[in-house]
């Protein structure tokens, strides 16, 4: 026997145990052997009701649990006219309230108040202002748990479509680090073949120069003197462009400049609903590492919370730099307006010390007539040569 099937015995047991002493307290179990059957069929049901999964009870099996319930209730006070089964009756609202779908659940709600209703009244219960407070008693009851299970149904749906955000934030972050890395590895393969067409003609050059020196130092010395300037120019520019390359790939990170953050946009732009646009200046190409990765981790978060709560259409990103400072500019004709109440959250609170950590400054404010506008004004980092040669 499973641990699960050994679980619900156990909590059947209980549960069972516990009705049938308050019935028998109540004065249920009195009577005929047929009563006395009757009244334990009823407890049985009514102990399936609170052991049973939620999940098991589906319509068809409800009404029949409250066909044979309203049947062998009528029958229990034909045998005996004991009033405390009828109002036993509303513990059948409970697996009602949380498997039953609007609009079944309030027309089955209105029948079983209806029976019970009436079973007052043929049973001895003449005082029909009672049996209205009594009706009013149990509708209270039912909407109650019926609110609870609203309730639990919106935080289920709450908890289910944080999950899908996390995850497509999640994702958004993997394609943005996906796509620096083809960034770079685009990079290193424009400077590979920057060194294979520079750097290769010009060996090419110097290898038949120098095969060709060969010959005219005996029969031209004159000629051969002017080739070997000729040649020294061409190592010199050789060497150059090799430095230039070599120094491309030592800093590449710095070379990627804002790359990362236009291939941003544009993988928000091309996956969602959102029309976004990149504009920068031309200082604003080569930042380091340091600043772009800073501002990168600021458009990110900031676009992850225009898609989650702005309901925006359209965002522009602009990114400038000017002397020691870099300005990014991010835009968008979400909902918020200057009336709007504004609460920095989880995310806003993380680019704000993102932004500070550099010595930046991060603003929020409203765009007319409606849309945010955010501000980050970072500087823009720089090594000491010194410094950047102890490091190495």
């Amino acid at each position: 026997m499973s641990i699960e099937i050994q679980s619900i015995l156990r909590r059947f047991s209980a549960v069972f145990c516990i009705l049938l002493f308050l019935m028998f307290k109540a004065g249920l179990f009195y009577g005929s052997s047929w009563l006395l059957i009757t009244r334990g069929v009823i407890c049985l049901i009514y102990t399936s009701f609170w052991v049973l999964p939620r999940s098991w009870w589906n319509p068809w099996r409800i009404f029949l649990a409250t066909g044979v319930v309203s049947v062998l209730v009528i029958v229990s006070l034909l045998l005996q006219n004991n009033l405390i089964s009828i109002y036993m009756m509303i513990i059948l609202t409970i697996p009602a309230s949380y498997s039953l779908e609007y609009p079944i659940y309030f027309y089955y709600l209105a029948v079983v108040l209806l029976e019970i209703f009436l079973l007052l009244t043929f049973f001895g219960h003449h005082d029909y202002l009672q049996s209205l407070s009594l009706m009013i008693f149990f509708i209270g009851i039912a909407i109650s748990i019926r609110a609870r299970v609203i309730k639990q149904g919106a935080d289920r749906l709450s908890r289910l479509h944080l999950e899908e955000l996390e995850k497509a934030h999640k994702e958004l972050q993997q394609a943005a680090v996906t796509t620096m890395q083809h960034a770079v590895l685009d990079e290193r393969t424009r400077i590979a073949r920057e060194i294979h067409d520079a750097v290769g003609h010009s060996l090419t050059s110097l290898i038949v120069q120098l095969q060709a020196l060969r010959y005219m130092i005996e029969d031209d010395p004159a000629q051969a003197k002017k080739s070997v300037e000729e040649m020294l120019t061409v190592a010199r520019q050789g060497l150059t462009d090799i430095r230039v390359s070599v120094h491309a790939l030592a800093g590449d990170r710095s070379a990627l400049g804002i790359t990362p953050l236009q291939a941003l946009v544009s993988k928000i732009n091309a996956t969602t609903c959102l029309d976004c646009t990149f504009t920068s200046n031309p200082q604003a190409e080569d930042l380091p590492a340091e600043t772009g990765a800073v501002l990168f981790k600021v458009l990110q978060e900031a676009m992850t919370n225009i898609l989650r709560h702005s309901q925006a259409t359209r965002v522009d990103v602009n990114v400038s730099a000017s002397g020691s400072e870099c300005l990014l500019s991010i835009k968008d004709n979400g909902r918020f307006t200057e009336t709007s109440r504004f609460t920095e959250g989880y995310g806003m609170k993380s680019m704000r010390e993102r932004v500070q950590e550099v010595d930046g400054v991060i603003d929020f404010k409203s765009d007319e007539p409606s849309g945010m506008i955010l501000t980050a004004v970072v500087p823009i980092a720089t090594i000491n040569p010194k410094e950047k040669e102890c490091s190495s």
